[in-house]
C-alpha cells in the first residue's frame, strides 16, 4: 500500500531523495526536479494534479527542506572553523 500524500510522508520523501537533486557543480538543490519526483513517487504527477498549481504546498515543501539542507551545511561549516575574536 502506497504511503498516504500529506505533508508528513512527502517531506520524509524529499529529505531521502534530497542529495539526487542537488547540482554537483553548483551544490544548488534543483527544486523542481525534487517537486516532481515525489509527486511521481506518491502518484501526483497527473494533469491537473499539484505540479499545475503553483500555489499548492508541495511546491513550498520543497524549498523548505532544501533550506534546511542549506542550514545544516552552514552549521557544519561553522563547526568546523576556529573560532576568532
Amino acid at each position: 500500500m502506497a504511503e498516504r500524500f500529506n505533508w508528513s510522508n512527502t517531506r520524509r520523501w524529499m529529505k531521502l531523495h534530497l542529495s539526487e537533486h542537488i547540482d554537483p557543480k553548483t551544490g544548488e538543490v534543483n527544486y523542481t526536479s525534487l517537486t516532481e519526483a515525489c509527486a511521481a513517487a506518491f502518484e501526483r504527477d497527473y494533469s491537473g494534479g499539484p505540479l499545475d498549481s503553483s500555489d499548492h504546498w508541495l511546491w513550498d515543501l520543497a524549498i523548505i527542506v532544501g533550506e534546511e539542507r542549506q542550514e545544516k551545511e552552514k552549521e557544519r561549516e561553522r563547526s568546523r572553523s576556529p573560532h576568532q575574536g
